[in-house]
């Protein structure tokens, strides 16, 4: 077969057979003429024509234009940061910490409660929002889901007006802890604000980090549908519909301010007006008999003076007429059915559940 390559030619080059470069001068041009700099010593028109290095003004006319090229970014940094605010999330982690909200309720009214539209003086019912206030109960459990220990802060809680405007808490059941490793903790934080307030959000700002929680309103109560409110209780208190005990617990806490006056249930001697209720559910028993717990307390809650306590809070005696609200006249009756439920439980100093003998 003949090949297409010409047999004079040598299938590869071969340096013998060529003519080198006679001195290194020429080898270089050779090697590399594009990399050897003009010779500018005798034409000034090429010499103008090079470029000149950067002059002070040259550096900042370019870091203007990077000014000018990085603002979209940081407007757009700053949207996504606020769109990450703004959008509303039940649970969130930041920095380790793990927070849920778990209930927010807006305290009910209950400031007045006569038909001649008598108000309650604040020394009746301390730690209750001032006139012209409502307040906001919240409710979150936060666990540490790092490795180190972490911080929480109740000031990391923040309600903001559509202004943006902040309103601190102003009671809370921790107001800074220290959380290891795995471990849990719930607090109750309140929020006393303008009950004109058109609007607010929760925002939890850790550590610059902020996320939004709930957006909510004061509630116009006046407004609400009273459908729920039955016109005439029911005698028995079994009539009732069966009541949820940590429904109650949550009212309790939080909605109707029960225990601004009768303290925490689960706390000895936290009671500031009222009697302490942590064995409400065992007394209540022994005070009338054949009255049962439940039909006792019930009792109690719609018609305040038809039984007095004998103690009230600091050991003294309770003060007749009582200085307790008639809460028939704003509570639903599925809410009065969790409050008994919850009340009827309490049989214990501490007020947790005493369990049953087997």
């Amino acid at each position: 077969m003949k090949s297409s390559l010409n047999s004079d030619s040598p299938s590869r080059a071969d340096p013998a057979s060529e003519p080198g470069p006679s001195t290194p001068e020429e080898a270089c041009s050779d090697v590399a003429p594009a990399l050897l700099p003009p010779d500018t010593s005798g034409d000034d028109s090429l010499r103008a024509s090079l470029p000149h290095a950067p002059t002070r003004w040259h550096r900042v006319a370019a870091a203007a234009a990077l000014v000018v090229a990085l603002v979209p970014a940081i407007a757009g940094a700053v949207v996504l940061l606020r769109g990450r605010e703004d959008r509303v999330v039940r649970e969130a982690v930041i920095n380790g910490l793990f927070l849920r909200l778990e209930s927010a309720d807006w305290l009910h009214d209950s400031m007045v409660h006569t038909e001649t539209g008598y108000q309650m003086p604040a020394s009746m019912t301390p730690g209750m929002p001032l006139a012209g206030q409502q307040r906001l109960a919240v409710e979150v459990s936060l666990r540490n889901t790092s490795r180190r220990r972490q911080e929480f802060n109740v000031e990391e809680l923040e309600l903001r007006s559509p202004d943006d405007a902040i309103w601190p808490s102003t009671s809370s059941e921790v107001t800074e802890t220290t959380l290891n490793p795995g471990e849990m903790v719930s607090a109750v934080v309140q929020f006393d604000v303008p009950e004109k307030l058109p609007s607010a959000r929760l925002v939890w700002n850790r550590a610059g980090s902020k996320v939004a929680l709930l957006r909510t309103r004061p509630e116009d109560h006046e407004q609400k549908p009273s459908v729920a409110r039955p016109d005439k209780w029911p005698q028995d208190v079994a009539s009732l519909p069966p009541g949820n005990p940590s429904t109650g617990a949550r009212l309790f806490a939080t909605s109707y301010g029960c225990a601004a006056c009768h303290g925490d249930p689960r706390i000895p001697d936290s009671n500031m007006v009222g009697p302490h209720l942590g064995e409400v559910g065992r007394v209540a028993l022994t005070r009338v008999p054949g009255k049962s717990s439940p039909q006792y307390i019930y009792d109690s809650i719609l018609f305040p003076n038809a039984f007095i306590a004998p103690n009230c809070a600091h050991g003294v005696a309770c003060a007749t007429p009582s200085m307790m609200p008639s809460y028939g006249e704003i509570l639903p009756l599925q809410e009065m059915a969790d409050l008994i439920a919850y009340l009827s439980d309490l049989t214990s100093a501490t007020g947790t559940p005493v369990a049953p003998n087997r």
